[in-house]
């Protein structure tokens, strides 16, 4: 089985985000009924907020799921809040959310917003 890999979201990941989360809320426990085109459209404002952050979780080359989150100044620090998380349903249970919250918002964290590296969900906990 392929790693899973966080990298920074970028606007070409769209359409599968859109996708997985159509794939996650629309069912009969969230009762949801998200079309493609109006999840992108609400995960493209997300994206163009002004201290968006979003990352993506893969494995092989297939989105499996992402965290849209932005950065919100307070009087005397910086709160990072999340907005959307999800994982594809035939993802859940395998680390994919985990690495998304340790890897991904962790490095931004850790660098107070600066750059983030692509690493894997291993490297992330200290297998490798």
């Amino acid at each position: 089985m392929a790693e899973c890999i966080i990298r920074p979201l970028s606007a070409g990941d769209l359409p599968a985000c859109a996708q997985i989360l159509c794939d996650v809320y629309n069912n009969d426990l969230w009762q949801c009924r998200w079309s493609a085109e109006t999840a992108q459209a609400y995960l493209a404002d997300y994206m163009a907020a002004q201290r968006f952050i979003g990352y993506a979780a893969e494995k092989g080359s297939v989105l499996i799921g992402a965290v849209f989150a932005h950065e919100k100044l307070w009087w005397n620090n910086a709160e990072i809040c999340i907005d959307e998380m999800f994982v594809q349903p035939a993802c859940q249970g395998q680390g994919a959310g985990r690495a998304l919250m340790a890897d991904g918002l962790a490095t931004v964290l850790a660098g107070s917003g600066g750059g983030s590296a692509t690493t894997t969900y291993a490297e992330n906990i200290g297998v490798m």
